[in-house]
């Protein structure tokens, strides 16, 4: 959360909500940090090759994020190297 530009105490508070969350909903829970916190580039053709690939579209977003989150590390280490 601090890398998005939050506050500690806002990260903190996000932290919290979630284990909160976790509780209260376990199986909602995980489906949620399946759908929106897989840190691989995971596609699975179902062994169509590139048409079941490209018909993946959750393993498609799944690299679209990765990649994404690739971009923003080598930022961060451009501007540390920098100062």
């Amino acid at each position: 959360a601090l890398e998005a530009g939050k506050t500690a105490a806002e990260a903190e508070q996000a932290e919290v909500d979630m284990l909160q969350f976790v509780y209260r909903e376990p199986i909602a829970a995980q489906a949620h940090l399946m759908d929106t916190h897989n840190l691989g580039g995971a596609v699975w053709s179902h062994d169509q090759k590139a048409a079941g690939a490209e018909a993946d579209e959750v393993g498609r977003r799944s690299v679209r994020r990765t990649v994404e989150r690739l971009v923003e590390l080598a930022r961060i280490l451009k501007a540390e190297r920098a100062t």
